[in-house]
């Protein structure tokens, strides 16, 4: 919206909505160390903002302070990637075995071979590299064999 549609206020915006576009950040503190934060909490909207940042920035070049947004503190390599790690593991595990249990009904003979391969090899901590038909491949091989196409390695 900041990008492509011309907001009129976007600080306007911003201070109306922040504790919703908060919510999944509030979420994450809460649930990786049962710590009470509030959205209201500076570290939580400082998180929302970096992000939102990162987006603005990928996508129209611009910083929020372009668009009359408040910047976001700083962070540290090292705080912004355990963003990014808690934002992986920032999930419902109820919810996602429901989705998971809903597909896999749905899965051919093959896919659910594949499917069962790989989830063995999570979980014994194999971290083996797939292909998009479950073919296990070293590491050298796979690159090789995937002539410079992107692949996802498994860990």
């Amino acid at each position: 919206m900041l990008v492509f549609c011309g907001i009129a206020n976007p600080l306007l915006l911003w201070e109306k909505y922040r504790h919703l576009l908060s919510e999944d950040f509030l979420r994450a503190p809460r649930c990786t160390t049962g710590d009470n934060t509030e959205a209201t909490d500076e570290r939580v909207l400082n998180s929302c903002l970096s992000s939102l940042q990162d987006m603005v920035i990928s996508i129209g070049g611009s910083s929020l302070v372009d668009y009359g947004l408040p910047t976001p503190q700083h962070l540290d390599v090292q705080e912004r990637g355990n963003r990014e790690y808690n934002s992986e593991i920032n999930y419902d595990p109820r919810a996602m075995s429901t989705v998971v249990n809903d597909h896999v009904c749905k899965f051919t003979s093959e896919q659910k071979q594949i499917f069962d391969t790989i989830l063995e090899s999570v979980g014994l901590g194999q971290g083996k590299i797939f292909d998009e038909q479950g073919k296990h491949w070293s590491p050298l091989a796979f690159s090789q064999r995937s002539g410079g196409k992107a692949r996802l390695p498994l860990q």
